[in-house]
């Protein structure tokens, strides 16, 4: 008997979601990770605008921006320990935002 499964039109596949999301929040470890992951992050076409994957996608792709905004101004910024306090601050804000929102998806929620 030849059995194949049969995937619904409404389930979506959150691999990639779950890999951006696995890459991003390895940035404490190595930058290289989380430099990957934006970059698959920025080549991915969101044809599904409003599905789940696509906000999940939008969703990184923020976090990423507004933490690479936070991290030019701790360059910026000329007292050593005024620029460690923004890195310290924007990092912990990324962590909990990419953590939040992996949660997110893996409960099938839209952040």
């Amino acid at each position: 008997m030849n059995t194949t499964n049969i995937r619904s039109s409404t389930t979506e596949d959150g691999t990639l979601a779950h890999l951006l999301y696995a890459l991003f929040l390895a940035f404490p470890l190595y930058g290289l990770p989380a430099a990957l992951g934006f970059v698959i992050n920025l080549t991915q076409s969101t044809t599904q605008d409003g599905s789940l994957v696509a906000n999940h996608v939008r969703w990184q792709r923020q976090s990423a921006c507004i933490a690479l905004l936070g991290y030019g101004v701790s360059i910026a910024v000329a007292p050593a320990w005024l620029s460690m306090s923004i890195v310290c601050i924007t990092a912990s804000w990324f962590a909990y935002r990419i953590v939040k929102g992996w949660l997110r998806l893996t409960d099938g929620c839209m952040v």
